[in-house]
C-alpha cells in the first residue's frame, strides 16, 4: 500500500468516525435534555400536591383536583420548574473558542468537507510539500480536539464516546505522521 493511499484512508476513516461520534452525541444530548425536563416537571407536580399524585389528591379531597396554586402561587408545575427549580441545570461544558459552538452542524460539515478535501489533495498531489504541511497541522489540531473531547466524555461518564474520540485522535495522529513522512520524502527527492 502506498503512503498516499494510507494517508487518504486514515483521513477518510477519521472523518467518518468524527461525523458518527458527533451525531451520536447530539442524539444522546437531545434525549437527556427531554428526560431532565420530564423529571423536573414530575418532581414539581409531586411537590405541589404534598407528595400525592393528582389522582390520589382528587380521591382524598372528594373528587377535587389539586388547587392550581397550592404551593406555587398559581403557577403551573412546568412554569415553577422552569423559573425556580431547586435542581441546578447542568451547564454545557463543550469547547467554545471565541464563543462559537464548534459542534454545530455547519461546523461539523465544514470540518468533514475540509478533511476530505485534504485527503483528496494529498491523493492527487502527494509531492506538494506545502499541502502535506497543511495536512500535518490540520491533523494535529484535530487530534488535540479529539483528545479534549475524550476527556470531556470521560467527565460525562460516556465511555463509548470517550473511546471513539480517543480512537479518532489516534487516527488523526497517524495521518499527521504519514503526511510528515511523505513531506520529508518529497523534500529529499526534490533536493
Amino acid at each position: 500500500m502506498s503512503l498516499q493511499a494510507l494517508l487518504a484512508g486514515l483521513i477518510v476513516v477519521s472523518t467518518i468516525g468524527f461525523v458518527v461520534g458527533t451525531s451520536i452525541e447530539r442524539h444522546n444530548s437531545g434525549h437527556e435534555a427531554a428526560a431532565h425536563v420530564r423529571a423536573e416537571t414530575k418532581a414539581a407536580a409531586h411537590d405541589e400536591t404534598g407528595g400525592e399524585t393528582p389522582a390520589e389528591h382528587a380521591a382524598k379531597n372528594g373528587g377535587e383536583a389539586a388547587p392550581a396554586g397550592s404551593e406555587s402561587g398559581g403557577e403551573s408545575a412546568a412554569t415553577h420548574t422552569a423559573e425556580g427549580s431547586t435542581t441546578p441545570v447542568e451547564q454545557d461544558e463543550e469547547l467554545r473558542p471565541l464563543g462559537i459552538d464548534i459542534e454545530a452542524i455547519p461546523f461539523i460539515v465544514l470540518a468533514a468537507l475540509g478533511s476530505l478535501a485534504l485527503a483528496a489533495g494529498a491523493w492527487l498531489r502527494p509531492r506538494w510539500v506545502a499541502l502535506l504541511a497543511v495536512v500535518v497541522v490540520a491533523m494535529v489540531v484535530f487530534a488535540a480536539l479529539d483528545v479534549r473531547e475524550s476527556f470531556h466524555q470521560s467527565d460525562e461518564a460516556k465511555t463509548g464516546l470517550e473511546i471513539l474520540a480517543g480512537a479518532i485522535a489516534v487516527l488523526h495522529l497517524a495521518a499527521a505522521a504519514v503526511a510528515a513522512r511523505m513531506a520529508h520524502t518529497a523534500r529529499v527527492a526534490t533536493g
